[in-house]
């Protein structure tokens, strides 16, 4: 059994049925978290006791960051139809599963968004004192998230 945690710099994304391609290639993932809202009641006076309750679940944005794709792929219409059609087409959530691969390329842990849709699409900052790459972020809602361990020695 390895007990190192595997590293970060390797995912996969994957939306939906699409199959993985060009356009689900990208640099930065962030967002997958879920946390539980907590409410203060206050027993008798204010001062006395202080009891802290459990309320509702809340679900972060997810955010992927990549390099401009200057190419019209199926992810990029599924954005800008979600985003930019103001409900004329009503909004197609699929699943979105982000898979975090080993050294070998091996699938190590599965998150999978549930009912994940387009919610912003961000051209990223331009400067033609530098040479790097022009990036664009996509970052999209969900309405919950499930994890899954693909490989058991980690």
């Amino acid at each position: 059994m390895n007990n190192i945690p595997p590293a970060s710099f390797t995912f996969s994304v994957a939306f939906g049925d699409q199959p993985q391609d060009h356009d689900a290639v990208f640099k930065d993932l962030a967002g997958i978290e879920t946390s539980r809202e907590v409410t203060a009641i206050s027993e008798g006076d204010a001062y006395s006791s202080l009891h802290r309750l459990p309320t509702g679940v809340r679900q972060t944005n997810v955010t992927l960051k990549r390099g401009v794709l200057t190419a019209n792929f199926a992810l990029l219409a599924w954005v800008k139809t979600s985003i930019e059609d103001n409900f004329s087409t009503p909004i197609q959530p699929k699943s979105v599963i982000i898979t975090l691969l080993d050294q070998d390329q091996a699938p190590v842990v599965a998150w999978t968004l549930n009912a994940a849709w387009p919610v912003k699409l961000q051209a990223g900052a331009l400067d033609a004192t530098s040479s790097k790459v022009a990036v664009e972020t996509l970052e999209f809602a969900r309405n919950s998230i499930s994890k899954k361990a693909l490989k058991s020695d980690i």
